[in-house]
């Protein structure tokens, strides 16, 4: 419980998630086909859950920023931030080096794709194709719900030198506020 007497907040969100999948696993199982599940996702759900994780992908990068920032200024000592810094280094290049060498590995040793014949080699390439247009085709149109998506931008600081207005306006907005 928390002090106000209601639920906690941790309790909440549990509950929001329980009742969200189960309504989701009923909505599939029982209205998959029926158009009003389509519209639904299409131009209220999806909209709202990219915007969203949007907001929250704006917050990550100042949130990075300022936790690098501060943890250089509280080491205080020039000479531990050298030596922690080249660890950190060599740790990262350590890592790297492994997941690299693991995944040149796994690739000579399973060789994924070797054992397929050259027919269903070119049918899946020729589907690949097919459907590569299909997308682009898709692509072409803007909706307004893409409009409305690009307002929000991924990143703020990359989205500043693109000049777009739109973009501009909807991050200056809240600031003015």
């Amino acid at each position: 419980m928390s002090s106000s007497g209601g639920l906690a907040l941790h309790t909440k969100m549990l509950i929001g998630f329980v009742v969200g999948v189960a309504a989701g696993l009923l909505v599939n199982a029982f209205a998959a086909d029926a158009g009003w599940v389509d519209v639904v996702t299409t131009y209220i759900t999806d909209p709202i859950g990219q915007i969203f994780l949007r907001l929250l992908f704006m917050l990550v990068i100042p949130l990075v920023f300022t936790a690098l920032v501060l943890g250089v200024v509280e080491i205080g000592e020039p000479h531990s931030l050298g030596r922690i810094g080249f660890k950190t280094l060599l740790w990262i290049v350590a890592v790297t080096a492994v997941a690299v060498t693991l995944g040149l590995v796994l690739v000579n040793l399973l060789q994924p794709g070797a054992g397929l014949d050259e027919a269903a080699r070119a049918a899946l390439m020729a589907q690949a194709g097919e459907r590569g247009g299909e997308i682009a085709a898709q692509r072409e149109g803007v909706s307004g719900i893409q409009v409305l998506l690009t307002l929000v931008p991924r990143n703020p600081v990359a989205a500043m030198p693109t000049n777009s207005a739109n973009t501009i306006t909807a991050i200056r907005s809240p600031l003015a506020a």
